[in-house]
């Protein structure tokens, strides 16, 4: 899993793109009626769990958005002048692996 201090131009591009969406703000809503509801304790305990739910939630959005980015500049390479090849690229993996081996 990625950190959000990786892929620092990527995270720009992402958050350029990223909506948020009606979910976050009725999450907001329901997240403000319970507290309203909840002791103290009670309150940071579930402040904990939103917290950690969005941290989680927006490093796989921006983890599947830097897999789209890739994918789409594979297709774009595989369309240049550079052609690129599955075979090719497998045979390369395939003998750099085999040569670290004993």
């Amino acid at each position: 899993m990625m950190m959000f201090d990786d892929y620092n131009y990527m995270r720009a591009l992402w958050n350029r793109f990223y909506a948020r969406s009606m979910e976050d703000m009725t999450s907001n809503q329901l997240h403000t009626t319970l507290s309203e509801h909840l002791e103290p304790e009670e309150r940071k305990l579930l402040l904990r769990l939103v917290d950690s739910k969005n941290f989680y939630t927006e490093i796989i959005s921006l983890e599947s958005f830097v897999a789209g980015f890739r994918l789409a500049s594979g297709i774009c390479k595989e369309l240049s002048d550079e052609h690129y090849d599955y075979d090719i690229e497998e045979e390369a993996t395939f003998r750099v692996v085999r040569s670290g081996e004993c």
